[in-house]
């Protein structure tokens, strides 16, 4: 996820590449103030038990994904932003758990 920040601190757009409880990958790129969110799904098979390596590159206004080494977005065009990146986990159980290692993060200009 990379949440776009205002002066004052509050999210005004993200970023967001998850996996869903279907086993389809998503990628939602919305602005906070209220417009329909951009989303893309790729249909797949993806266990909620079992672990996927995902590869996430965003070049300027676009974004590729590959899961376990299969291309799922290429060069898919999104909203050019800056702002904080990290791993969340969405669900409304409390018994849900998700758990990401060998997380790393790269920026050149």
């Amino acid at each position: 996820m990379r949440a776009e920040t205002d002066d004052s601190g509050l999210v005004v757009g993200a970023l967001d590449i998850g996996i869903a409880s279907s086993g389809s990958i998503y990628v939602r790129d919305l602005l906070v103030t209220g417009e329909a969110p951009v989303v893309e799904v790729r249909d797949a098979q993806f266990l909620p038990r079992e672990s996927v390596q995902l590869v996430i590159v965003v070049l300027d206004n676009t974004l590729t994904v590959y899961a376990d080494g299969e291309l799922l977005f290429e060069e898919l065009e999104i909203m050019g932003r800056t702002g904080i990146t990290g791993v969340t986990l969405e669900s409304s159980s409390s018994a849900t758990t998700c758990l990401a290692a060998n997380v790393w993060g790269y920026g050149w200009e």
